[in-house]
C-alpha cells in the first residue's frame, strides 16, 4: 500500500505545468514530473525485462518540461524497448506509449499517473482494488470528456499490458477479467510486424469469444465516465460508489467468486476513492475566507471588499489620476479598460475616493474616442490585464479558495485567466459558488465557470490599446504610470 500512496501524492499534484513555466519559481511540479516518470519508467522495464539506462536522461527531461513529461516518457520508454528487447518490443508498446501522449494533451500529471496505474496494477497483488479506487478518484475530478479518456487509456494499457506478461486468462481483485498468455505469438515467425499483428489479433479474438472480459474492458472503460458524471450530479464521494457497482457487474456472473469476497473488493474501491479524492486536492476542502453565495448576497461591507479587491493593484495610479483632476488641465477622463463591466466599477471607485472635476468618459460605451476628445484636453486611464499570477491570485481572494487549489485547475482552463477581465473573474466565483451549493465538486465548478467565460483580452484589443495609448496621455501601465506627459 506505500506504492499507493507514493501515486496518490505525485499524480494528483496541485500545480500546473504551465504556470511553473511562467512563475519559474516552484520546483514541486518539476519533482513530481521526474520523480512520476522515472517510477513508471523503472517499474516498466523491469516488468517486460529491459534495461532502464535512460533513467538520468527521462528524469532531468521531465524536471526541465513537466508539461512535456508524458511524451518524453513514452519516447524514452520506446526508445529503451527497442535497445532492450529490438523492433517487436517497441512495435508492441506503440498504441500503449500513443495513448499516454494523447492522455497527456489534457493534462500531464493524469497521464502519468496513468501511467503508473497500470503497471502497478498487474504486480499489486491484493492492493489492485485500492488502485481502481485511485482511479475513479481521478476520473471523477476531470470534466466527462477527460474521464471518457481516462477510461479508455486505462483500459487499454491494462490489457495489452495483462496479454504480454501474465501467462493465462485472470480476474484482478475478483472484479476485471483481463487477458493473458499472448507473449509466446512474439515469436512465432521470422517477422516482428507479424508477430505484433498476430498478438493484438489473438487479442481481439479473445475479447469477441469471452463475454465477460469484453464486459470488462467496456465497463472498465465506462465505469471512469460515470463516476465524473454523477460527481456532478451527488459529488465525488458518492460516485466512488456507484462506479464499482458497475464495474463488478460481468465479476457478479462470470468470477465464480463469493459474494461476501465480491462485496469487500467493492467497498475497497470504493473507500480507496473517496479517501484518494479527498487527498488529492487539499486546497479545495480548506475553510473559506469569504461567501460569494448567489442565492443568499453577502453583506454590504463584503460587496465592497470584493470590489476593492478588483482594482487593490491600481491604487497608485488611482491617487495620481485624482492629482491630474486637480489640476484642471484636463476636460475629459477616459477609462480604457477590457470591457465595460471593468470601466464602469473603476468609475465607481474613483468617485467613491474622491473628487474628479474631469468629464469621465467609458471607452466601451462608444467603441471609439468620442468627438471632442483631443490628447489636449483628455487623461486616459488605462487598466491593464492582469497576469496569470495576478488572475490566480486575485480569483483566490474573490472566492475565499486557497491560490494553491485555484493552482491546481487543469492548465486549459488556468491559462483562460490571463486574457479575463476582473468583473468576469468576479463573476466565475459567484457561479463556481452556486454550482457547489448545488453539490458539484469545487474544482470542476471552477473549471465549468471558467468555460463559459469569453476572453477580453484578444490581439485586435491589444491593437486598440496601444494605438489609443501612444496617442493620448495615459496613467496606468505597469513600468512606467506617466506616457505621453
Amino acid at each position: 500500500m506505500s506504492i499507493a500512496l507514493v501515486v496518490i501524492n505525485i499524480s494528483f499534484e496541485p500545480l500546473s505545468g504551465k504556470l511553473v513555466a511562467l512563475r519559474g519559481a516552484s520546483l514541486i511540479p518539476r519533482i513530481a514530473a521526474a520523480l512520476a516518470s522515472s517510477l513508471a519508467y523503472l517499474t516498466f522495464c523491469s516488468l517486460v525485462g529491459i534495461e532502464a539506462s535512460l533513467l538520468p536522461l527521462l528524469a532531468g527531461l521531465s524536471a526541465l518540461s513537466p508539461n512535456l513529461s508524458p511524451l518524453i516518457s513514452s519516447v524514452v520508454i520506446g526508445a529503451s524497448l527497442y535497445l532492450g528487447g529490438g523492433l517487436k518490443m517497441l512495435l508492441l508498446f506503440t498504441p500503449v506509449l500513443l495513448l499516454v501522449v494523447y492522455k497527456g494533451l489534457q493534462s500531464w500529471h493524469s497521464a502519468l499517473f496513468l501511467q503508473l496505474l497500470s503497471v502497478f496494477m498487474l504486480v499489486s497483488g491484493g492492493y489492485a482494488a485500492a488502485l481502481l479506487g485511485l482511479l475513479y478518484a481521478l476520473s471523477s475530478a476531470e470534466e466527462p470528456r477527460a474521464a471518457a479518456a481516462t477510461g479508455l487509456v486505462f483500459s487499454s494499457q491494462v490489457f495489452v499490458l495483462s496479454g504480454f506478461l501474465l501467462p493465462g486468462d485472470t480476474w484482478l481483485c475478483s472484479l476485471v477479467r483481463v487477458p493473458g498468455g499472448l507473449a509466446a505469438l512474439l515469436d512465432k515467425t521470422p517477422f516482428d510486424v507479424v508477430n505484433v499483428g498476430q498478438f493484438y489479433l489473438a487479442l481481439l479474438e479473445k475479447l469477441l469469444k469471452d463475454p465477460y472480459m469484453a464486459a470488462s474492458y467496456t465497463m472498465l472503460a465506462a465505469s471512469a465516465l460515470l463516476s465524473a458524471l454523477l460527481a456532478e450530479e451527488v459529488g465525488r464521494v458518492r460516485s466512488s460508489i456507484a462506479a464499482p457497482l458497475l464495474l463488478s457487474v460481468p465479476a457478479l456472473y462470470g468470477a465464480n467468486t463469493p459474494l461476501l469476497e465480491l462485496g469487500r473488493q467493492v467497498l475497497t474501491v470504493a473507500a480507496a476513492s473517496g479517501l484518494a479524492s479527498l487527498a488529492a486536492t487539499p486546497g479545495w476542502h480548506q475553510p473559506r475566507r469569504l461567501s460569494l453565495s448567489v442565492k443568499t448576497p453577502p453583506p454590504r461591507e463584503k460587496r465592497k471588499s470584493a470590489e476593492d479587491l478588483l482594482f487593490e493593484d491600481l491604487k497608485p495610479y488611482t491617487s495620481l489620476v485624482l492629482e491630474e483632476c486637480l489640476k484642471g488641465k484636463y476636460s475629459y477622463l477616459l477609462l480604457l479598460g477590457l470591457s465595460l463591466e471593468d470601466e464602469r466599477a473603476l468609475r465607481a471607485r474613483i468617485l467613491s475616493v474622491g473628487k474628479c472635476a474631469a468629464k469621465i468618459v467609458l471607452f466601451h460605451e462608444h467603441g471609439a474616442i468620442p468627438q471632442g476628445l483631443s490628447p489636449e484636453n483628455t487623461l486616459v486611464f488605462y487598466i491593464p490585464p492582469l497576469s496569470l499570477e495576478e488572475a490566480v491570485s486575485l480569483l483566490s481572494r474573490l472566492s475565499g479558495y486557497p491560490q494553491e487549489a485555484i493552482e491546481s485547475l487543469d492548465s486549459e482552463f488556468l491559462n483562460v485567466l490571463k486574457y479575463l477581465d476582473r468583473t468576469t473573474l468576479l463573476e466565475i466565483a459567484g457561479k463556481a459558488d452556486k454550482l457547489i451549493a448545488g453539490g458539484s465538486p469545487a474544482k470542476r465548478a471552477f473549471e465549468k465557470a471558467i468555460s463559459e467565460a469569453s476572453p477580453k483580452f484578444t490581439p485586435e484589443v491589444a491593437v486598440l490599446i496601444e494605438e489609443i495609448t501612444s496617442l493620448y496621455p495615459t496613467i496606468g501601465f505597469r513600468r512606467t504610470p506617466f506616457r505621453n506627459f
